[in-house]
């Protein structure tokens, strides 16, 4: 992602996968539950919050998934191009 500076953003290991997965799920975004599937995700919000450190705007929307229990929502806010994904599998294996 080139940021305002002109400088580019990379994602790499954990976070390109969230990214992709992010990518992957469109405007619907996925749930901190539909990330558990992937048997490397296991800290999503830290991702996300690595992401938006490189500059990605990802927003989190609280759901109610049963009568005490709340998930976050992650969908990437913006379009933008992918230059270069070097194989990155967004549910698949390790980086």
């Amino acid at each position: 992602m080139k940021r305002h500076d002109g400088s580019v953003a990379i994602a790499r290991g954990r976070e390109a996968q969230t990214l992709a997965h992010l990518i992957e799920a469109g405007p619907a975004g996925d749930t901190s539950l539909g990330f558990s599937r992937a048997k490397w995700a296991r800290r999503t919000s830290g991702y996300v919050f690595d992401l938006r450190k490189l500059g990605f705007d990802i927003q989190t929307h609280m759901e109610q998934v049963e009568v005490d229990t709340r998930v976050a929502r992650y969908v990437l806010a913006v379009d933008f191009d992918v230059l270069e994904s070097s194989g990155v599998e967004s549910l698949g294996g390790a980086s």
